[in-house]
């Protein structure tokens, strides 16, 4: 999977949305054993956002999840970029709305 390719195509979804692109830092996927701590904030199951470094961790699993839940928190943030505020539901709404075509590249 091409994260950076994804990320580039989030950010155009970000903008039809009419929500700024979050200059996404670091992308961590992480194995299930791992506890995320700090400044990391819950989005969805297996989703994490730290809003102050724009970066995104994702818990490991198959490709067509990963991207979902890639969406869900770049959603996250571009939402918080936008208004200074989270909202998981808008975020998980977002993802839910483009993962089809996300996952078939349309």
């Amino acid at each position: 999977m091409d994260i950076r390719a994804l990320l580039r195509r989030l950010c155009a979804i970000a903008v039809k949305e009419n929500l700024e692109c979050p200059t996404v830092t670091k992308v961590y996927i992480y194995k299930s054993s791992t506890r995320i701590r700090g400044g990391w904030v819950k989005i969805l199951e297996g989703v994490y956002i730290e809003p102050v470094t724009e970066s995104l961790a994702v818990k490991d699993a198959t490709p067509d999840m990963l991207i979902f839940r890639l969406t869900a928190g770049y959603m996250a943030l571009a939402y918080y970029k936008t208004y200074g505020r989270l909202d998981a539901k808008r975020a998980e709404s977002l993802a839910r709305r483009y993962y089809f075509k996300l996952l078939v590249g349309g």
